[in-house]
Order: C-alpha cells, then structure tokens, then sequence
C-alpha cells in the first residue's frame, strides 16, 4: 500500500528568500529608519531651539520691561542737577570691557518701589514717590558666593530699587549737593551709589552697606547678560538739532551712522550725565551742552541656553571666568541674541 500525503505537492512548492530579497529589504528598511530618525532628530532640534529662543526673549523682558517702565518715568526737575548719569569706566568683567557693561543711576517713579516699611510692630507708609534706582552688570555665580567656582561665573545683571526714605534722606543730598561733592560736575548719582552709607532694607529690615547690597543676590534680575548698550536721543537747544549721544565703540559707531545717516552722533569716551536742560559728557565742565533728552535706545545681548553652557565649559576647562577672546566671540556669535527698545522721555 502507498503512502499518500496530499500536502506533499504544496511544500514541493514553496521556496525561500534569496539573498538579494534579504538585502534589498534590509537596505529599505534602514533607509526608512534614517529617515525616521533624521526626522526625529530635526524635530528635537527645532524644539531645542524653540524652547531656547523663548527662554532668551523671556530673559530680555525680564530686563527691558523694568528699564522701559523705570525710565519712562525718570525725574528730571527742572534745576540743573544730573539725576541721570551713565559710566562705562568701572565695569570690565571677565571677557567684557566697560564699553558692553554701563553702570546707570538715576532717579524715577519706579511702579514696584517700596511703599512700606515695617517699624518695629508696625508699619510705615511711605509717601515719597521717588526711588534710587541702579543697573549693574556684574560677573559672579548666582547661586551665591558659596558656590564661586569658574564654571558657575555668569554674567548677572542687577536691579537695585531703594525705598523713597532712604532716597529723600541720603541719595538725594549727593546731587543737590548737600553731601561731600562741592561742584556741579562732582554732584553725581554714583557718588551715593559708590559710598558706604547704610541703607535699610524693607524686605529682612536689616542695614547694609549700599555699595554692596547694589549688588546682592536679592537684586538679581537675570544671568547670561553680555552686553547693554545706551543711545541717547537729545535736542541740541543751541542748533535745534535732534542729536545722538552714544558710548565710544568703532562697531557701535559704524552701525549708528550707517543707519541714521541725517543725525550728528556724538561720541563720549567714559561717561555721560544728564540734566532737564544739559549734557555733560566724560565729567568735563568744559564738555556741556544744552540739551534736552528725548529717547534712550537700550539695546541688551544674551546668551542662549546651549551658548550658556558652552561658556560654563570653557570656563571650567580654563579654571578662570575669562576664556580665549576668539572663542567668546564665537560664542557670542553663534549663541548671542540681541534685542532692543525705544524709550520716550516725558518732557
């Protein structure tokens, strides 16, 4: 008797992948997995930036909005005092010189002063409605002094508000000329700024020393600031001449005249301090202008998350807060993001 199996024909029939079959769909497939993950990859990408272009523009509201609204409402009584001044000569800082760093004061209506201050068990209102205020760009870890190392060193830009008394009772007399200085051209608002008066401090009711709270970690604004630049638009009372005053830097300089091409640029070298009816530029009497100040452009850079990172890097590989100049410019090139506003003064 025959053995008979009826699937015998079908296996007859099958056949396997040949080796060309194999790799022509493994090479497919690896193709539609580079793709894939070219697509993935891009798509991080984009979201990395994304997240970290609007990381840097919520860092350049957290200083142009306060600057906006302090010097939007900077007092300027008409007496000749310099309640506005602008130095460029006491800041250079890691790989930053003075040009990229001002140290700014001035006097102003500013929205979040301190309007109260506790005495004792109670509290006391203050009625005054001008305050001290200083902008400082200073390069330090922000996670405190304890914590100093070179990679931490980033470049932090202070805000410094003082209450109305201490404003009325000490920051003030440095202008009118009720303090040490003796001459206009000495009455200056960094001479308070640079003193060793004591100050009070509403938020922990202590006293310090307010050349050193000008710059303390409970005045921190924002890090990875590296530059701050000022233009100061005036009317020159002697010609009629709307004019521009701006800090001396041959790029700075090139970019205004380029660009505003019908104005006369006034260049200052160190400094500049301004009253309701003049100019004075570099601390010299013999270098005053009747002027009225009409605008300040304030022009800040800061430095995305990955150029923050890169810098800390360095950093720590140098074991200083100062890296090779032609690596920081590359940094600030290819992570650097710079954004400006137009401030008009109320006459």
């Amino acid at each position: 008797m025959k053995n008979f199996s009826p699937s015998l024909g079908k296996n007859r029939s099958r056949r396997a992948f040949t080796l060309v079959e194999i790799m022509t769909a493994t090479a497919i497939m690896l193709i539609l997995i580079m793709f894939t993950t070219r697509i993935a990859s891009d798509m991080l990408k984009a979201y990395s930036n994304t997240i970290s272009s609007l990381a840097a523009n919520a860092d350049s509201r957290a200083v142009l909005d306060p600057i906006t609204e302090d010097m939007g409402t900077l007092y300027f009584p008409e007496d000749g005092k310099y309640w506005l001044e602008v130095r460029y000569d006491e800041n250079d800082q890691g790989n930053l010189t003075g040009e990229a760093l001002p140290c700014v004061y001035f006097f102003s209506q500013a929205r979040d002063r301190i309007r109260r201050i506790v005495n004792g068990n109670s509290t006391e209102e203050l009625p005054a409605t001008i305050a001290a205020i200083a902008y400082r760009v200073k390069q330090e870890s922000p996670f405190g002094t304890t914590v100093s190392s070179p990679e931490n060193l980033s470049y932090i830009f202070y805000r410094s508000t003082l209450n109305t008394r201490d404003t009325q009772g000490m920051a003030m007399g440095y202008v009118i000329g009720n303090q040490t200085a003796t001459t206009a051209e000495t009455r200056l608002p960094s001479l308070f700024w640079k003193s060793s008066e004591q100050i009070t401090d509403p938020t922990d009711e202590r006293k310090y020393n307010v050349k050193n709270w000008a710059t303390d970690l409970q005045n921190y604004t924002c890090d990875g600031i590296v530059s701050l630049y000022f233009s100061f638009w005036y009317d020159d009372l002697d010609d009629g001449k709307r004019k521009i005053a701006i800090m001396r830097n041959s790029d700075l300089e090139t970019q205004m005249r380029q660009s505003y091409p019908d104005n006369d640029i006034r260049v200052f070298s160190k400094s500049i301090a301004i009253a309701s009816d003049k100019i004075m530029f570099d601390e010299r009497a013999n270098n005053t202008i009747n002027a009225r100040l009409r605008a300040i452009d304030v022009s800040v850079t800061i430095l995305d998350q990955a150029g923050r990172e890169l810098l800390s890097a360095e950093q720590r590989q140098r074991n200083s807060g100062k890296i090779d100049d032609e690596k920081f410019t590359q940094i600030l090139r290819e992570h650097g993001v710079t954004y400006t506003r137009n401030i008009k003064i109320k006459p």
